[in-house]
């Protein structure tokens, strides 16, 4: 299976040097050919003859010329292929040798031990998640996903060893042969069906947390399924829906297979299919794990227990790393943006891996119509574009992350490849004084106050900071309020004492993945009433809801679409409307770096342990080929 790919695409339709040189002789031989045969006279047999002949012999030659262009071009193409083919056989034989060799050398047993304030707050359920950051070092531990992805979020094997995809709704997934639960269960097509009936009837788990939004899409969107066999599962889409397969591989994934025997117990007793099982978690201090013998991969899990120790801040986290009490950590934002520190860190022997995160920050609204006076201006438009025009995110950037994030683009992620990277939905902006007259047009002067919440987590608040700023300088009198994660997420869902939050959002792969849940969120979350007071202002003509539905139409077309160039176009007819709405304001990509001690090795490239880490692979990713020595 193969999934398309923008780049190979436009490399195919580029001319290659001999085709140019092949319509050249072509060109050549047809203009001689042209000017003999336009040599005879009208009224001369024997010229006319000749020229026939002479025409003749043209076509004959140039039909030679192309036939020769032709050989020679594709022994070329041969040639190249073998040496391209003997290059690359050469390159994988010689890594499969490094790789025997390191994997012979790695020393076995240990703890991996991590740090983060990142605390599983919502429980070990993946099922109930609002999103992936409250789980971000456990899901991946104790659960793994039918599908995988690379560096550029393609789909690769994880518990599914294939899948096909014969028509445009039917995906058929093959598992691995032998596969287990941490509790023995097998790990079979039944099983996935009963995770898939559960997520079906999702509205009738007991939950506090918003559920996964990604096993939403996938119950929605789903007109059947059925295991085939005890290794063939089968999902049928109730119509096309482009962005299907990559819901089995986000994070966290629609599908993060629990054992059956588990659903009920899965929110504080984790039973997967991942590379650790669970030991203990004390809650806010420490989660603990010891290696599954029968996971998939065992051979590649060197550690024989997982430790990850909950801390409140960054600073104390690179404190105690630095002091060898962790493996790897997130290394501070203020200090990931000093190179001269980092290039001090690791003349110590350190490795620190990072980039421009798949993470992105922006910021909600509350909007619900029936919340206090002074935070329903939100409805008005006006004062959501005066938001986004008293936003500088390059001044931000340079100022939280000197200048190593990246400014949003548009209503998602600069790193979706869905987005054209010349193209940039925000190039109205800053523009404060503009902002200020839209503020006074709306009749709010000097009445832009309330709570402006964000996590009390580095980087959210390092970025939030300077925007707090900003918006003080065009009149909006904000209370910055930096909470936990579950603190200010409830406060957003209950949309009640709060005014604006500037949060993390992810979107590494399909954009619909967070496009989707916005959404839904934006129709859901901010209203007293819910769902059905949202329709009843909908009804009314409401501009904010009519607005919203637009957009909704115009993504829910897009993701109708699987041609890779229409999907491009629609998105920007999308963005044209939601950006019009201004529904949320994206702010930025922070940069996310991490620090990994002197002893850590890798059975490969120890470059491949940053995708694991960066907020989309997770940490079973990373764990695979880790070892560590005495340093």
């Amino acid at each position: 299976m193969s999934e398309r790919n923008y780049w190979q695409r436009m490399r195919r339709r580029s001319m290659s040097r001999r085709s140019l040189l092949k319509a050249s002789a072509r060109a050549g031989v047809g203009a001689a050919g042209l000017a003999l045969v336009g040599c005879g006279g009208d009224d001369d047999d024997d010229g006319q003859q000749a020229a026939a002949q002479t025409q003749q012999q043209a076509e004959q030659q140039q039909q030679a010329a192309e036939q020769q262009a032709m050989q020679q071009e594709q022994q070329e193409q041969t040639q190249q292929a073998q040496q391209e083919q003997q290059q690359q056989a050469a390159v994988a034989q010689a890594q499969q040798q490094q790789q025997a060799q390191a994997a012979s050398d790695a020393l076995r047993g240990g703890t991996w031990r991590i740090s983060d304030a990142f605390a599983p707050q919502w429980g070990f359920d993946p099922l109930v998640t609002p999103s992936g950051g409250d789980h971000y070092q456990s899901i991946p531990i104790f659960y793994d996903r039918l599908l995988n992805y690379d560096e550029q979020g393609a789909a690769l094997p994880m518990l599914a060893e294939a899948w096909e995809i014969p028509d445009d709704v039917t995906y058929v997934f093959s598992l691995r042969p032998g596969l287990t639960y941490h509790d023995g269960t097998a790990v079979d097509a039944a099983s996935i069906q009963t995770n898939m009936d559960r997520i079906v009837n999702i509205e009738e788990e007991s939950v506090e947390a918003t559920p996964n939004q990604r096993a939403v899409t996938l119950g929605q969107t789903m007109a059947n399924s059925e295991a085939i066999d005890d290794v063939t599962w089968r999902y049928v889409a109730n119509e096309v829906f482009a962005p299907t397969l990559s819901l089995f591989y986000g994070k966290p994934p629609g599908i993060a297979p629990i054992s059956p025997d588990s659903f009920d117990t899965a929110v504080t007793h984790p039973v997967g299919a991942g590379p650790f099982s669970f030991d203990n978690y004390i809650e806010g201090q420490e989660l603990t794990a010891t290696r599954f013998p029968d996971y998939w991969n065992a051979e590649n899990i060197y550690f024989d227990s997982y430790s990850f120790e909950i801390l409140p801040d960054s600073n104390t986290q690179w404190l105690a790393f630095l002091g060898g009490d962790h493996d790897v950590v997130r290394v501070p934002g203020s200090l990931a943006a000093d190179a001269d520190q980092m290039a001090d860190i690791e003349d110590d022997g350190f490795v620190v891996l990072g980039d421009v995160s798949s993470v992105f920050v922006q910021t909600w609204f509350n909007v619900n119509p029936s919340g206090p006076e002074e935070l329903t201006i939100w409805r008005d438009p006006r004062m959501r574009h005066a938001i986004n025009l008293a936003t500088d995110r390059h001044a931000i950037n340079d100022a939280a992350f000197n200048g190593t994030g990246a400014a949003s683009r548009a209503p998602i992620g600069v790193t979706t490849p869905l987005l054209p990277k010349d193209v940039d939905w925000y190039d109205d902006s800053p523009n404060p004084a503009e902002a200020v007259k839209l503020i006074d047009a709306a009749g709010y002067t000097g009445q832009v106050t309330g709570d402006l919440m964000t996590y009390s987590i580095d980087p959210l608040y390092l970025g939030t900071r300077p925007m707090h700023a900003q918006l003080a300088e065009v009149g909006m009198d904000f209370n910055l309020v930096e909470g936990t994660i579950a603190g200010i997420v409830d406060r957003l869902f209950a949309a009640e004492d709060y005014s604006i939050a500037v949060l993390s959002w992810e979107s590494p792969f399909d954009p619909d993945q967070i496009l989707r849940p916005s959404m839904n969120g934006l129709r859901e979350w901010f209203y007293s009433g819910g769902r059905e007071q949202y329709d009843e202002l909908l009804a009314s003509g409401s501009e904010y809801e009519v607005g919203l539905e637009e957009a909704s139409r115009l993504q829910d077309l897009t993701a109708r679409t699987t041609d890779f160039e229409e999907r491009v176009k629609r998105y920007a007819e999308f963005f044209e409307v939601y950006v019009e709405g201004a529904y949320t304001v994206p702010i930025i990509h922070y940069p996310l770096n991490y620090g990994f001690s002197p002893g850590v090795r890798h059975t490969g490239d120890i470059n491949t342990l940053y995708r694991g880490c960066d907020g989309v692979g997770g940490t079973a990713d990373m764990l695979a080929g880790v070892y560590k020595v005495d340093t």
